[in-house]
């Protein structure tokens, strides 16, 4: 069961994908798949909330809305919650070819809300969208001006998540949030359950006090609880232990049961640098020919205009994308061979370069 945190000092908050990608703890997927593309969000036929919920103050969202609102058109963003249907809330809305600044009051009221003429600046520009919340009233700006005030249906005292919507098969990309002089903030304690296989811990030793002998633990843990260890010396032992972690997961051993130890076999000592280009995007290439490793280290290049998509021989970059690289965007994967690694990208002739350590 989740605890909450309630703050009573004002709260000033910027969410910087272009830093901290498209972070599980501050958002929550509601539909769709949310990405990072070029250090923004991108929302496409997707919706997203924020975990935490805010009570007075400005909300600035900085938004690139790709077109002018045209029929079937679909956008929401701004403070609301869709549990509370049409009640306490106050955000934008793009509904067919009308723009709209939208609030209700509590449970039951009307809605008060205001038409707002498109201005052609705003249209595939990225644009900051404001809402500034006040005991009394409500003012929605846009670019800087301030187009609709609202004095009758308002959010009562009630802490709102943050909301964006898009239901178009378009791209409404997400520069930032900003959160200032937010009054109250509720804020969940995350229990994250993670299953023990998902992770593993590495480069964790057990030195024997008496020699240079040490042994390499490689326990799954779950992130959600600490790890208990039974560290009885395995060498005052006729048969060496299983040592375990909270979960009874076994540690790594060797073919005879004992501890697996770290011999300088185990570090690298070449390093093979490579570059890969995808030719057509949606035809996934392998990183290389085969090639012994022990991790490889691959990087998106600078120069990219869309994603990489890293995975196995499967990996696709419409319907099965795993791992997702925007430009410059890196990561380390240990494995044995370069040949198991592939990647696609979203755009023709578009890669990435890469360190075989081995």
């Amino acid at each position: 069961m989740s605890d909450v945190r309630l703050s009573d000092e004002y709260y000033h908050y910027l969410y910087d994908p272009s830093t901290q990608g498209y972070r599980e703890g501050f958002w929550k997927t509601l539909t769709g798949t949310p990405s990072i593309s070029s250090g923004l969000i991108r929302l496409n036929n997707s919706s997203i909330i924020t975990n935490g919920e805010y009570m007075y103050g400005t909300v600035d969202l900085k938004l690139t809305i790709p077109a002018v609102p045209t029929l079937l058109d679909n956008r929401q963003f701004g403070l609301l919650s869709p549990a509370n249907g049409n009640s306490l809330s106050a955000y934008f809305l793009i509904s067919g070819t009308t723009f709209s600044a939208v609030s209700y009051g509590v449970w039951g009221s009307s809605v008060e809300q205001t038409t707002i003429t498109w201005q052609a600046a705003w249209t595939a520009t990225a644009t900051v969208f404001s809402i500034k919340w006040f005991k009394e009233k409500v003012e929605f700006w846009v670019g800087g001006q301030k187009l609709a005030t609202h004095i009758t249906s308002i959010p009562g005292a009630h802490p709102l998540p943050v909301y964006m919507l898009n239901t178009n098969v378009d791209n409404t990309d997400v520069t930032y949030v900003s959160l200032e002089g937010i009054h109250k903030v509720v804020a969940p304690e995350m229990n994250v359950t993670v299953n023990v296989s998902d992770i593993e811990i590495g480069a964790v030793e057990l030195k024997d006090s008496n020699s240079d002998t040490r042994a390499e633990i490689h326990a799954p843990v779950s992130a959600a609880m600490g790890m208990g260890l039974n560290t009885m010396p395995a060498r005052y032992m006729a048969t060496p232990p299983s040592i375990t972690d909270t979960f009874s997961t076994p540690l790594l051993t060797d073919s005879t049961g004992n501890l697996k130890t770290v011999s300088p076999g185990d570090i690298p000592t070449t390093l093979t640098g490579g570059n890969t280009t995808v030719t057509t995007s949606g035809t996934a290439v392998a990183l290389g020919t085969t090639l012994a490793s022990k991790s490889i280290y691959i990087r998106a290049k600078s120069t990219n205009t869309g994603n990489i998509y890293v995975g196995d021989s499967t990996v696709d970059a419409v319907t099965n994308q795993q791992i997702i690289l925007a430009a410059n965007d890196s990561l380390s994967i240990n494995i044995a061979d370069r040949a198991t690694v592939w990647i696609d990208a979203g755009v023709n002739l578009e890669g990435v370069d890469y360190l075989v350590m081995s």
